[in-house]
């Protein structure tokens, strides 16, 4: 007897905990930070922004620079960059937009997955970001049974991002899997914390 009620609340009590953390205020479910932009810890990252900029993206890059972030600017991929997981990858999502077909964009993307780069979009149609990962095979975009494409930024947020990251199973062996950054932060301090975020 002791053991069906053990085995009903083993199986019952990770329901009754699961909902009662669906049902608390958004406020209280999303992740906060108590690190203002002003003391994010900036040197410990590499970060590259590739492509001409926009208006908003040209905003955090200033903002990242005001904080004494080293930022290398560049309109083409760079052969020198070291891949690994302090190295943050800005897109300005005209340049995706253009090189979406490019073979080099797409080897790069391969190249990095693996390596945890932190790999990022801000302004514009940011949606285009998660279609140049499709097509270079990095994350591919889920369909629908009805043949309807899901992107995770269908609606273009302000800043995007992907990176796999490193997590270890039950018998200690490390994998990577896929995690997926949008921001809708309303303010460039917003966009900058959200793009240090790990």
């Amino acid at each position: 007897m002791k053991k069906a009620i053990l085995g009903i609340l083993c199986m019952v009590l990770p329901v009754i905990i699961i909902v009662s953390i669906m049902s608390l205020p958004k406020s209280q479910f999303q992740g906060t930070s108590s690190e203002s932009p002003g003391s994010l810890n900036l040197q410990d990252y590499t970060i590259v922004h590739i492509g001409e900029g926009n208006n908003i993206s040209t905003q955090v890059i200033n903002k990242i620079i005001e904080l004494g972030a080293q930022v290398t600017i560049s309109n083409e991929l760079l052969e020198s960059m070291e891949l690994n997981d302090s190295l943050i990858v800005i897109f300005d999502t005209e340049w995706i937009q253009k090189k979406i077909d490019d073979t080099r964009l797409h080897d790069f993307l391969r190249n990095a997955a693996p390596k945890e780069v932190k790999l990022v979009a801000i302004g514009g149609n940011t949606s285009k970001f998660f279609e140049a990962l499709d097509k270079s095979g990095v994350y591919k975009l889920p369909v629908t049974e009805t043949g309807e494409i899901r992107n995770p930024a269908y609606n273009n947020p302000p800043l995007v991002g992907f990176r796999m990251k490193k997590a270890y199973a039950p018998n200690g062996r490390a994998y990577l899997y896929p995690s997926i950054l949008a921001s809708n932060a309303c303010n460039v301090d917003g966009l900058v914390e959200a793009l240090t975020y790990s």
